[in-house]
C-alpha cells in the first residue's frame, strides 16, 4: 500500500511543529560551552504589614490630685445616665449617707429625666486642712424631662478626701462626694 501524498504531508507538517531544544551556547572557536541553569527569579517581597502608630495613653491621674476628683464626678453622672442609680449612690461620703436619702429616694429623684447628660467642669484649688483635702468641680447638666420639656442645672459639686494620715483607711484616700450645690437654671 503506497502512502498517500496527504498522509506524507501532514507527518512533515507535524514535524515542522517540533520545537527545537534550547540553543547551545559556543565559544569563540564555535565549540558547545556548558551553561548554568537560570536562577530562579527572587520571591515577591512580602506584603508591607502596617505597623499600628502608636497611641498616647493618658495617665491616670494622681489619686488625691482635683483630676482624680473630676474623674469621680464624671463617672457619678455617666451612671445616672446610664440608671445605675445605686452605684452613683455609693459614690457619696459614708455610702450614700451624706446624699441625706435613702438609696430608694435618691433613685427616684432622677425618675423625671428621660435623658441626662453633664458637662465636668475643671475643679477648683484644693482646700486642705488637718490631714483632710476637699475640692468643688463645677458641673453643667442638660436632658430632656419625661414630660417633654428640655432641663439645665448647674453648680459645684463638693468632693472629701483623708490624707494618708496614721489611723486612715484605704476607703477614705478615696474623693467622695460630699455635697452637691447643682440648682436647675
Amino acid at each position: 500500500m503506497k502512502p498517500s501524498l496527504a498522509l506524507i504531508a501532514l507527518l512533515l507538517l507535524a514535524g515542522c511543529q517540533q520545537q527545537d531544544p534550547a540553543p547551545t551556547a559556543r565559544d569563540s572557536a564555535g565549540q558547545p560551552v556548558a551553561v548554568a541553569p537560570a536562577a530562579p527569579a527572587p520571591p515577591p517581597p512580602a506584603p508591607e504589614v502596617a505597623t499600628p502608630a502608636p497611641r498616647a495613653v493618658t495617665p491616670a491621674p494622681d489619686p488625691a490630685s482635683p483630676a482624680a476628683a473630676a474623674e469621680l464626678v464624671r463617672l457619678y453622672h455617666v451612671l445616672i445616665g446610664a440608671g445605675d442609680y445605686a452605684a452613683a449612690y455609693r459614690l457619696w461620703q459614708g455610702e450614700g449617707a451624706a446624699a441625706q436619702m435613702s438609696a430608694a429616694d435618691f433613685a427616684a429623684s432622677f425618675a423625671k429625666y428621660a435623658s441626662y447628660s453633664a458637662e465636668i467642669g475643671t475643679p477648683g484649688r484644693l482646700d486642705p486642712g488637718a490631714g483632710n483635702v476637699y475640692v468643688e468641680v463645677p458641673v453643667r447638666i442638660t436632658g430632656q424631662l419625661r414630660s417633654g420639656g428640655t432641663f439645665r442645672m448647674e453648680g459645684p459639686m463638693r468632693l472629701h478626701r483623708v490624707n494618708d494620715v496614721p489611723g486612715s483607711t484605704p476607703a477614705q484616700h478615696n474623693w467622695q462626694i460630699v455635697a452637691s450645690g447643682i440648682r436647675p437654671r
